[in-house]
């Protein structure tokens, strides 16, 4: 990959226009050898440089703040085990234990991969990644 100074990021723009995922922070160091199918289900949004993020579902916060590989994140506890993450936030506009209706703003949207503007956001249904996009239908 990349050298960790580059400013340029070339292999990482070669990768992107192959259409291939770059999973950084990803630490596989306690699996076993062998051979596994990674699925990497979270969904990257771009062009939302500094729009407002909003919650998919009434819910607590249950944090707010930076976290590695996420950036600055966000994660709404809608209850029956379902949460929401909302991560490389520009910023936090929530804070731990609120009470958040759908539509409410959480935060801003700042910058994923190589700089590009957007946000990562995952749903999790007892604990297992679900399609995020069932999430995000009108209702």
């Amino acid at each position: 990959m990349d050298a960790f100074d580059s400013k340029t990021l070339d292999t990482h723009h070669v990768f992107a226009e192959a259409g291939v995922a770059i999973l950084e922070n990803l630490v596989l160091t306690a699996v076993p050898p062998g051979e596994y199918t990674l699925i990497a289900l979270p969904l990257k949004l771009t062009d939302a440089d500094g729009s407002p993020v909003r919650a998919v579902h009434d819910g607590t916060i249950a944090y707010a703040g930076p976290f590695t590989g996420y950036g600055t994140l966000v994660i709404i506890d809608h209850g029956n085990e379902t949460i929401s993450l909302y991560g490389q936030l520009g910023d936090a506009q929530v804070e731990r234990d609120a009470k958040v209706e759908r539509g409410d703003a959480v935060g801003t949207a700042g910058r994923v991969l190589v700089g590009i503007p957007g946000i990562y956001f995952e749903m999790r249904v007892d604990g297992k990644p679900v399609d995020p996009l069932e999430w995000l239908k009108k209702r």
